[in-house]
């Protein structure tokens, strides 16, 4: 997401479970530039709205399910979102054109993201709605015999692969394969 349009008051609503690797994630993200994450449980959307605004909720993230939810409250409830609430951001899950439409025509600022939980929390996301996923700066990609490779600082830097004479996992650096 562009980062460099956030401001230290921004605050971020933690909606995911923190014991999954994108709920953890929003709150290092948040943390990291200094802004505020907040819980906002999405269980009751009229509660999470009221939350976004109660709290001046700037950034948050839910997966395409919740996205779902969220535009059928708002076509029948006609609610808007707080003004406030900047950046909606999606993955976790193939988000379909329809419900992106959707989305955007209610006016929610939609940005798609992708990530890779063997990658770190998130290797792509969009800038502006509908721009098109762009990797973050810190991710570089090589391809190698038609594998794609990953390297970040947020990644592990190994690959296992099985030896069939030892009949065991082993443990390959991919310094040694990759260099961007």
């Amino acid at each position: 997401f562009p980062s460099h349009d956030t401001q230290a008051h921004d605050r971020w609503s933690i909606s995911l479970p923190i014991h999954l690797i994108a709920g953890a994630s929003i709150y290092f993200r948040a943390a990291c530039l200094g802004h505020l994450p907040l819980m906002t449980p999405f269980q009751d959307i009229e509660t999470w709205i009221s939350h976004i605004k109660t709290h001046r909720i700037s950034i948050t993230s839910l997966i395409p399910r919740q996205l779902s939810r969220l535009t059928k409250f708002l076509n029948v409830s006609k609610t808007k979102l707080p003004s406030q609430l900047k950046y909606l951001l999606i993955g976790g899950d193939y988000l379909g054109l329809d419900l992106l439409e959707e989305a955007l025509q209610l006016g929610l600022p939609v940005l798609r993201t992708y990530s890779m939980t063997e990658a770190g929390p998130q290797v792509a996301c969009e800038v502006a709605p509908l721009s098109g996923l762009k990797l973050l700066p810190i991710i570089h990609t090589k391809i190698i015999q038609q594998q794609l490779f990953l390297q970040s600082p947020s990644l592990f830097d190994y690959e296992f692969s099985w030896d069939e004479e030892q009949q065991c996992l082993t443990l390959q650096s991919l310094s040694e394969k990759f260099t961007p």
